[in-house]
C-alpha cells in the first residue's frame, strides 16, 4: 500500500505525540504491508499553524531515525490543508507542502473541510484551485454531516474536477454506522480517487489496515483495492521517491 494521508509526524498536530509513538505507529505500517507514506500533518491557522518551513526539520528528524531504527518505510513531508481563503487564495498555495504531481505535472493538494458541515462557496473555490493549474483532493468526505445526511454532495464536490479520499477505517466501521454507510456508498459509485489510512495514534485510528483490505478485496476484487491503495497513489507520488 502507499498511503497518502497520515499523521505519523511527532509533536506537530494531534498525530503521533512523540518519537516512540511515531516509531511504533511507523513500524506497525511496515508490518501492514505499507510501503511508502506522505506525511500530512495538519495546516490549520487556528489550531495547528504550521508551515513548510517547520514542518521540514521535524520531518528530517523522523526521516534520519527511522533509517537509524532500520524501519524500511520510505517517507515524503505533504500536508492536510483546512480550506481556508488566508491559507489557499491568490499565491498562498504555492507556499503549502504538496503530496506530489499528476501524470501531467499538476501539483496535487490535499485539502480538509470541517466535519460540521460544507461550508458555502467549497465548490467555487475548488474550481479556482483547478484553474490555478492544482489538482485538489478532498479528505474523507464521509465524515462531513451535510454529506453523511446527503451523499450526493460529495459527488457534488467530486463533478468540480476534485478528487475525494476515502479512510480505510470508516469502511472499516471505526467512526460508526452512519459514516461507514456513506463510505461503501461512495465506494460503490466510485467516487474516491484513492484510499488512505489517516493514522493518527498507535492506540486509536492507527496504521493497521490489513483487515480492511481483506474486506475490500473480497466485497469489491483485488483489482479495485490494488487501484485504490497502490496504482493511483503511486503514479502521484512515484517521482517523489525514485
Amino acid at each position: 500500500m502507499i498511503d497518502l494521508h497520515c499523521h505519523l509526524l511527532p509533536g506537530v498536530d494531534d498525530g503521533a505525540r512523540d518519537m516512540d509513538e511515531a516509531l511504533a505507529l511507523a513500524k506497525l505500517a511496515v508490518e501492514q504491508g505499507i510501503t511508502h507514506s506522505v506525511l500530512t500533518p495538519h495546516i490549520h491557522l487556528r489550531h495547528y499553524p504550521n508551515t513548510l518551513e517547520s514542518l521540514t526539520p521535524h520531518y528530517q528528524n523522523f526521516k534520519r531515525t527511522l533509517r537509524e531504527r532500520g524501519i524500511p518505510l520510505h517517507i515524503a513531508l505533504g500536508a492536510e490543508v483546512r480550506m481556508a481563503p488566508e491559507l489557499l487564495l491568490g499565491n498562498a498555495w504555492k507556499a503549502l507542502p504538496k503530496l506530489g504531481k499528476t501524470p501531467d505535472g499538476k501539483p496535487v493538494l490535499l485539502l480538509e473541510m470541517p466535519y460540521s458541515h460544507v461550508p458555502a462557496g467549497t465548490d467555487q473555490l475548488l474550481r479556482w484551485l483547478i484553474g490555478q493549474g492544482v489538482q485538489p483532493v478532498v479528505a474523507h468526505p464521509e465524515r462531513n454531516r451535510d454529506v453523511i445526511a446527503h451523499p450526493t454532495l460529495a459527488l457534488t464536490l467530486k463533478g468540480t474536477g476534485a478528487w475525494l479520499q476515502g479512510t480505510l477505517s470508516a469502511l472499516g466501521g471505526s467512526f460508526g454506522e452512519d459514516i461507514k454507510r456513506v463510505a461503501w456508498e461512495l465506494l460503490r459509485k466510485d467516487a474516491y480517487h484513492y484510499l488512505a489510512s489517516d493514522a493518527h495514534r498507535i492506540d486509536k485510528r492507527s496504521t493497521r489496515v490489513e483487515h480492511v483490505l481483506s474486506l475490500l478485496a473480497e466485497q469489491m476484487g483485488r483489482e479495485v483495492v490494488t487501484a485504490l491503495t497502490h496504482d493511483r497513489p503511486w503514479a502521484l507520488v512515484a517521482s517523489r521517491f525514485i
